[in-house]
């Protein structure tokens, strides 16, 4: 960045004309505003990959209209307009427009009061509309309404861990935690959180709470037995936490997830006794989103057991509680767990229609957004159904598509998903042959979004 906007500054004597040009154009412009549009232009320097009108309003000063001074901008070609997944208008700046505009609000002095602002107001966007353990929301529409903020989101945290905000910092980073997974960025959650932990002192208890849930939320997936005995201490912690602040969702929750450090250690009797405590108390409080996430847990653990008949019952009594809760993406988790039990039990007749069920029910309507690390498991199965019938062309396409939709580190596989992952590929490279099995991963992987959902359903 810095780089970029030194070759702009005209100053260096081998810097382009072309370049000095650009520059001297936005200079040109910037001077053609008036004291308080210039005020304002800079505040928009806070943003990082877009804003919206209330995102704007957030960061200007008291009393200026902000649809007035972003149209004003946009007919100045200083900011762009565009429709947001929520139909609203969004408004992003050229990068070079934005750096210049980051540059004249930190010469101003104003620079940390318009990031403040822009923190307080991304954590209040994230917390309306990412992960709650109050409610089940609806992550199918939300989700392309969170990811349209990723950057910003990004900025806010670094601004906080910057100058040692830890309440600011874990608030951010709580509701967003699963918005990370989906996206196939577990990682990078992780770090964000551990950088945010690291910060002197202590933030309400239900903040610190939600923290340490989040860590182990982001850290869980495939763990090794030091990991998974890491991520149930952080639980306990977090449960501790939130007896203490009367808090029963996030006990509930905290109990299911201990019971999966269990079973991802093999300990199988342990975790169907959490899962079915957890289970209990999300009943007693007519919580159906944690009800089924309990009841999920179960049937994995109970096939894994070897109990296929309780395995199928509790992944159909879990798409029953789906529907309850009314959440388009509970359903749709409900239904991928309940075709692939269908499948690891062998009823592949019924499973291929819940299955092709549970992708179309991922995409969002409105903007045809999916989530990536949920469509990658739904598109893994797939490739289960396909490797049955044989269909290695298929497999070795589906396989592609997988590997493109997410980094396979980052797809969170765990109780037997990566070494299924890991027999797909060396079965359909035996079938197929190194070189056609390359090209037909290459051919899976180079599909744009809109083909991958044509294609996996084509035969699903």
């Amino acid at each position: 960045m810095h780089d970029r906007l030194a070759m702009l500054t005209g100053g260096a004597r081998d810097v382009p004309s072309r370049q000095q040009t650009i520059r001297g154009a936005i200079d040109w412009s910037y001077e053609l505003l008036d004291e308080a549009e210039q005020r304002l232009f800079r505040a928009l320097g806070v943003f990082s990959g877009g804003w919206s009108v209330d995102a704007a309003e957030s960061v200007f000063p008291d009393g200026h209209d902000a649809v007035s001074a972003l149209e004003s901008f946009v007919d100045k070609s200083l900011v762009g307009e565009t429709i947001g997944p929520g139909g609203e208008s969004r408004f992003a700046m050229l990068e070079t427009i934005r750096e210049y505009a980051s540059e004249k609000l930190r010469a101003s002095g104003e620079y940390d009061t318009g990031a403040a602002s822009h923190a307080d107001y991304y954590v209040a966007f994230v917390e309306r509309f990412g992960y709650s353990m109050d409610e089940e929301r609806d992550f199918i529409g939300l989700y392309p309404i969170l990811i349209a903020e990723i950057d910003n989101v990004r900025r806010a945290l670094s601004w906080s861990c910057d100058n040692a905000n830890r309440t600011l910092a874990l608030r951010l980073l709580a509701p967003m935690w699963q918005v990370w997974h989906w996206l196939g960025r577990q990682s990078e959650g992780a770090q964000w959180v551990s950088r945010a932990l690291r910060i002197p002192g202590d933030a309400p208890p239900i903040v610190e709470a939600h923290a340490y849930r989040t860590a182990a939320n982001l850290s869980l997936a495939g763990a090794d037995k030091a990991s998974n005995e890491r991520c149930r201490r952080y639980y306990a912690r977090a449960a501790r936490l939130y007896r203490e602040a009367g808090y029963d969702a996030g006990v509930q929750g905290c109990l299911s997830n201990i019971g999966i450090t269990y079973a991802n250690n093999g300990e199988l009797e342990q975790a169907i006794r959490y899962f079915t405590h957890s289970y209990r108390v999300a009943r007693a409080k007519d919580n159906h989103g944690a009800s089924r996430l309990a009841v999920m847990n179960l049937s994995d653990a109970y096939f894994r057991a070897g109990d296929r008949a309780r395995a199928v019952a509790c992944a159909k009594k879990a798409l029953e509680l789906a529907h309850l809760s009314g959440a388009q993406s509970g359903v749709c988790h409900a239904l991928y767990g309940y075709a692939k039990t269908l499948v690891d039990v062998g009823r592949l007749d019924e499973a291929r229609p819940i299955a092709r069920e549970a992708i179309e029910a991922l995409i969002d309507p409105q903007t045809g957004v999916y989530m990536a690390v949920p469509m990658a498991h739904c598109v893994l199965l797939q490739a289960r159904l396909g490797a049955l019938a044989a269909d290695h062309a298929r497999v070795g396409r589906l396989l592609g598509i997988v590997e493109a939709l997410a980094p396979i580190a980052e797809l969170g596989f765990d109780w037997g998903h990566s070494e299924m992952y890991g027999r797909l590929v060396s079965e359909a490279r035996s079938a197929l042959g190194d070189d056609v099995y390359e090209r037909e991963c290459s051919t899976g992987a180079s599909m744009p979004p809109e083909d991958i959902v044509a294609f996996v359903l084509s035969d699903a």
